[in-house]
């Protein structure tokens, strides 16, 4: 008997980012025994075929990237359909619901009104009356519907440290900003801390961060092409994380590190909210960083930890798992 199939719509690649690939290959990865996934990706590059292949999901080619009729007249029947991207309008929306597909949406902005069956944002604690859906939508939002990697669910949580001189810093793979360089040479000169400092090839500023690596040996270290397993062991081996807000961050919680937040982009403002709010997390500013960073004792690092492991349950796979097939007995009821 053939799975059911869920169609994810999404986009990325080095110039603008992988984070709506990797958030759905991540949410894929809590589905895929019980549905087919396929993808479709608006002219793939090279990382992004690899990506999704390597995950052994379907890769499907979208030549149009905010063409729905193109997108839908790909899809197989009955399939329910994914979006999570910021192309993607009410107009889009309404084209798929129009040709009979239940539409779910990870959305991180409520910046304007969503028609889907279903929108997740699991970064959004704020009030439900004042997010922006339709009379028909089911909004599920939180951290009870988090999605970070199937292999951080599955791993263990590292409740307690016994020091606060390890720091990992993770800007992001791109970092077109260079605050990855910032907040490293400020380390560097006013702090003694040893650091671990994650990024990727694609960064614009690699060899420059090369170089500072090479300079500092005794204190900094560089990673590049960390798989899941690796990035695990790295924050575990870590007492403080300086982090955007970001999935990196909600992941790095559900491990259990102390974070301090370095917001840089505005879709980054739910997570960050919520993390501070649950006290999993402390914001951090350029202004304060190095004061910050120096004040963290061994007893604020656990304190931080304790919060982290009340809120984060781990039961988020098996929450979002039935919000799908409760979309599937809604769309057989419509084929019936």
């Amino acid at each position: 008997m053939h799975k059911p199939v869920i169609s994810i719509r999404a986009d990325g690649n080095a110039k603008i980012g992988l984070g709506h690939i990797y958030r759905t290959i991540s949410l894929a990865g809590y589905l895929k025994d019980h549905f087919e996934i396929q993808f479709y990706i608006y002219q793939p590059d090279d990382l992004v075929k690899k990506l999704i292949t390597e995950h052994r999901f379907f890769l499907i080619t979208v030549n149009q990237k905010e063409d729905a009729s193109e997108f839908t007249a790909l899809l197989p029947k009955g399939s329910i359909v994914l979006l999570d991207g910021y192309n993607f309008n009410i107009e889009y929306q309404q084209k798929i619901k129009n040709d009979g597909y239940r539409l779910v949406i990870l959305d991180d902005l409520n910046s304007e009104t969503q028609i889907a069956d279903v929108v997740i944002n699991h970064g959004y604690t704020g009030n439900l009356k004042d997010y922006k859906i339709s009379d028909h939508t089911a909004l599920y939002t939180g951290l009870d519907y988090l999605i970070v990697k199937p292999e951080i669910i599955s791993a263990s949580f590292t409740d307690k440290r016994f020091g606060n001189k390890k720091i990992l810093v993770c800007m992001g793979g791109t970092d077109p900003d260079n605050h990855s360089g910032f907040i490293v040479k400020e380390l560097l000169i006013k702090t003694e801390k040893q650091i671990k400092l994650v990024t990727s090839v694609l960064n614009p500023k690699i060899d420059e961060l090369k170089l500072l690596a090479d300079q500092h040996s005794d204190r900094l270290n560089l990673y590049t092409g960390l798989n899941a397993s690796e990035m695990i062991s790295l924050t575990q081996l870590c007492d403080i994380a300086i982090l955007q807000p970001s999935n990196i961050a909600l992941e790095s919680a559900c491990l259990g590190i102390y974070i301090l937040l370095f917001q840089t982009a505005e879709n980054q403002l739910y997570i960050k909210d919520t993390l501070i709010k649950k006290q999993c997390a402390t914001k951090l500013n350029k202004e304060n960083l190095v004061e910050t960073i120096n004040s963290i004792s061994t007893e604020n690092i656990n304190a931080q930890l304790k919060k982290q492991q009340q809120n984060f349950d781990r039961q988020s796979p098996a929450r979002i798992l039935s919000v799908f097939k409760a979309l599937l007995i809604d769309v057989a009821k419509v084929s019936e």
